[in-house]
């Protein structure tokens, strides 16, 4: 079984994408990417800020039949970080 989600930033070319949790480098702060991104939208309104989280999980069984699942939420990037009880890109999106 294996997973794994990220943010799609239409406006970046669906970055930070797969590689979400490494965007900036492994050990950069959330809080960075955050801004990251909304620096890169500083000039953008509206609709062109749409983004979206998707998960994906699949699950292989040993006689070969496998299942996937893929889940996905829509929405736009804010132009701060906002709330508190978010983690990751939460507070953006």
């Amino acid at each position: 079984m294996a997973d794994d989600s990220g943010l799609e930033v239409d406006y970046l070319n669906c970055e930070p994408g797969i590689y979400s949790a490494r965007y900036l480098g492994e050990d950069t702060p959330y809080t960075v990417k955050n801004n990251h991104i909304i620096e890169q939208l500083k000039d953008v309104k509206g609709k062109d800020r749409s983004a979206r989280f998707v998960c994906v999980i699949a699950c292989a069984f040993p006689d070969g039949h496998t299942i996937t699942s893929k889940g996905v939420v829509e929405g736009e990037i804010g132009y701060e970080e906002k709330g508190e009880n978010g983690f990751g890109y939460d507070p953006i999106f």
